[in-house]
């Protein structure tokens, strides 16, 4: 898996970049998240501190997507910063999605 990082998303997603727990409700004031192993780092309001928590079976979701691929993130942070038109954007990150499952299937029969 991968650490998201909502901070290194696009400023038109960061609205639609969310960290949420296992029941679905935002992780207040989360800056990362790695859904594999539950770790994240959120801010204390009113402090420049910054502490580690630990949310397991948690989930990120970026303008629809789940945990997406590194490889379909890129491409909705592309799509976003291009100004593509949202069936556009939509079509190529699912094609980027479905490569990234086939190839993953093709390797796991390595």
């Amino acid at each position: 898996m991968i650490l998201y990082e909502r901070h290194k998303a696009p400023d038109a997603l960061k609205l639609r970049f969310h960290i949420r727990d296992k029941f679905g409700n935002d992780i207040t004031n989360s800056l990362d998240y790695d859904p594999a192993t539950g770790v994240g780092h959120c801010y204390v309001p009113n402090s420049d501190a910054i502490i580690e928590y630990f949310k397991p079976q948690g989930y990120v979701e970026v303008d629809g997507h789940v945990n997406p691929s590194q490889e379909a993130l890129d491409a909705i942070y592309q799509s976003v910063q291009s100004g593509l038109d949202p069936k556009v954007m939509e079509a190529t990150i699912k094609k980027v999605e479905q490569d990234v499952r086939f190839n993953k299937g093709t390797e796991d029969n390595k």
